[in-house]
């Protein structure tokens, strides 16, 4: 069994925290300088099936052996990368979305799945900007205290944030 550990929780700092999340589901600059995928659009991208399983080839030539069983690596991969998904879209769809709890799913989806510019949620949401973004830095806090408590149990996949 793998272990999934997506640290994104600073128990000490609320706003590391929500920076945190906000690494998780950005494009980030590497130290190449090129500006790279978001973390959660990587786990994504390996959780599609496409080309996931290939035919053998008879060609008749002799290969040489190799240690590792390359399917097998890539289907662990492809099936922990869809775990995480499910996980992250799973505690968002479930973050609560009312009023009085801050709108926590709608900041959330809003601005982390579907995209969306900040300016335009909080305007629908009918909130200033300055509670928007409070708001959205406790979302992001949940999110990750529920991810926190949802990934440690049974799997570890590391990522470092």
């Amino acid at each position: 069994m793998t272990v999934i550990a997506i640290n994104l929780l600073d128990e000490y700092d609320l706003w590391r925290t929500a920076e945190n999340v906000r690494r998780f589901f950005s494009k980030q600059r590497g130290s190449d300088g090129k500006i790279h995928d978001s973390m959660f659009n990587r786990f994504k991208m390996l959780a599609v099936t496409d080309n996931l399983l290939s035919s053998i080839d008879y060609d008749g030539m002799p290969k040489s052996k190799n240690d590792k069983n390359n399917q097998e690596e890539m289907l662990t991969k492809h099936i922990e990368a869809q775990l995480v998904v499910e996980t992250v879209e799973g505690i968002i769809k479930n973050l609560p979305s009312s009023f009085e709890h801050g709108f926590s799913q709608e900041i959330m989806k809003r601005y982390y799945l579907e995209n969306e510019k900040d300016h335009v949620i909080y305007s629908s949401l009918g909130l200033q900007s300055t509670r928007y973004y409070e708001l959205k830095q406790l979302a992001a806090v949940r999110f990750a205290e529920i991810m926190d408590e949802k990934l440690i149990i049974g799997h570890k996949f590391v990522v470092n944030i």
